[in-house]
């Protein structure tokens, strides 16, 4: 169950906060406070944070999401884009 500081980042990145977008990614990409870790779910938010040119939300895709859990996103040939500018800033496992 979220606490508090967690529905506070949900609301922010529901709307939109590319910061709030990367915070959330990050919680359940890790799993921390009340919210589970849920690879998909982390993709998904940390994909809107690299859209808004989070640097970090790409640096962690490339370096903890799977490929085999890009492959079911929504978009996996725009999650190609997130690993190849994690490879280029020298993650190497993208």
């Amino acid at each position: 169950m979220a606490n508090r500081d967690e529905l506070l980042i949900i609301r922010a990145a529901r709307t939109g906060q590319a910061a709030a977008q990367l915070a959330l990614g990050k919680r359940y990409l890790f799993g921390g406070g009340g919210l589970p870790r849920s690879l998909g779910t982390a993709l998904h938010w940390l994909e809107r944070a690299a859209e808004q040119n989070q640097e970090d939300a790409w640096l962690l895709i490339g370096s903890h999401i799977p490929l085999d859990v890009a492959r079911h996103s929504s978009d996996p040939r725009r999650v190609a884009l997130w690993y190849e500018r994690a490879f280029e800033a020298g993650v190497a496992k993208a």
